[in-house]
């Protein structure tokens, strides 16, 4: 009877420590497959930068590499093994919820929220259907530092909410922080806008959307009705379908057909880059069950990375 009893106790003790060592096999497993998708993510980033310096043209287009992440119909950064049937993986970019691609972003297609005049805030607040956008177009200004400027138009002064920061925003998401806004108003901002760059719009990147707004800023600025904006930006969007990407200010041909329109115009093309310098890079390296997201800002010019963001 008792070396029945020993057998029991020994039997389960064997089961128990089977458990444990089928457990730290696994949590070994585990930090070993974060440890490859941080690397593969790591993998991913540094491809995507020397495809960026690779790029040579005097223009950027969407059509190029680095915005498509294709070749020759093929996808060249999307699910990227490093050894053939590893199951190990890097993917640059990632899938929109309406299934489209991107690849890496340039931060010129969107709007600086650091530099953005006060005509161009008020348009852009509008946008992303923010209520008294002139007021907390101000009050963005203030946040930032502004001094010149009057609080008489508002029912609330930013001073009553979060106060003063008197520097640049880091990210867009601290717009959060202005009087006034709201998370779904910063939701809606957030995939337009940057605090890289110098307020300069890429004229071949830019969205129809987004220069509708950045034109209807210049001409809020020197109180000019937004309809000539408008009028001005489907004729922009034409003149570059028709080009497929400008190279200088000589490719432009767009016939300006008013007043209104010229003195827009005539900001605009002070106001444009045709090659960006800051781009997003978002790459997600995938070993086993594990994944590792990172997403980082890349400046060109000086070769060097501005921001750095790591998930999982």
């Amino acid at each position: 009877m008792i070396s029945l009893w020993v057998l029991i106790i020994l039997a389960l003790l064997a089961v128990n420590l089977g458990h444990e060592v089928s457990l730290d096999l696994r949590v070994g497993r585990y930090h070993v497959d974060k440890l490859k998708a941080y690397a593969l993510a790591k993998a991913g980033l540094n491809s995507a930068v020397v495809e960026l310096d690779n790029d040579k043209n005097d223009y950027d287009a969407l059509t190029e590499r680095w915005s498509t992440g294709m070749e020759a119909g093929k996808p060249i950064f999307q699910k990227k093994e490093i050894r053939s049937g590893s199951g190990e993986d890097f993917t640059v970019g990632e899938l929109s919820s309406d299934g489209t691609y991107e690849c890496i972003i340039d931060e010129e297609r969107k709007i600086n929220i650091n530099t953005a005049s006060l005509g161009l805030l008020s348009a852009f607040l509008e946008d992303a259907g923010v209520a008294n956008a002139r007021s907390v177009a101000n009050s963005i200004r203030a946040f930032r530092g502004a001094t010149d400027i009057s609080f008489s138009e508002q029912s609330s002064h930013p001073q009553g909410g979060q106060g003063f920061k008197g520097q640049d925003f880091v990210n867009a998401e601290e717009l959060i922080l202005v009087d006034g806004m709201t998370e779904e108003a910063v939701k809606n901002l957030s995939l337009k806008a940057t605090v890289f760059g110098d307020g300069l719009i890429n004229i071949n990147t830019v969205s129809a959307e987004t220069l509708k707004i950045f034109l209807r800023g210049i001409a809020r600025d020197i109180s000019v009705a937004d309809n000539f904006a408008d009028q001005l930006t489907d004729k922009v969007v034409k003149d570059r379908n028709t080009v497929g990407a400008y190279k200088s200010v000589r490719d432009i041909n767009v016939m300006v057909s008013t007043e209104e329109e010229t003195n827009i115009f005539n900001r605009f093309v002070n106001r444009i880059v045709f090659k960006s310098n800051n781009f997003l890079i978002n790459v997600t390296g995938e070993a086993g069950v594990t994944k590792t997201r990172l997403a980082a800002i890349y400046e060109k010019k000086n070769k060097k990375i501005v921001f750095w963001h790591e998930e999982g």
